[in-house]
């Protein structure tokens, strides 16, 4: 990410999850594909595989995004369920 001044997006996820299954669906609509295209680097971890580098990241469910500069620095967390216009909302860079 360092290279390409994107944003990081790690995307917790489990393949039973019907949390995951609702935000993959969201990270992949209109409203919200291209904002991750053009300033993202997106990265999914099994959750149920990685938990000891969730619970060191703070996230404790599947179904969570942690948002990181280009640096690696954590900018914020999304935890709630939102739609895909929220969604966009939340994950547009100025």
């Amino acid at each position: 990410a360092a290279g390409t001044n994107k944003r990081i997006l790690l995307f917790f996820f489990a393949p039973t999850s019907e949390r995951s299954q609702a935000l993959e669906k969201n990270l992949r609509s209109p409203e919200v594909a291209p904002i991750l295209e053009k300033s993202y680097v997106l990265t999914r971890l099994n959750f149920l595989e990685n938990t000891k580098v969730a619970y060191s990241l703070g996230v404790f469910k599947a179904g969570v995004i942690n948002v990181y500069d280009n640096q690696g620095n954590a900018l914020f967390q999304i935890t709630d369920r939102l739609t895909a216009t929220e969604l966009a909302e939340k994950l547009k860079v100025e």
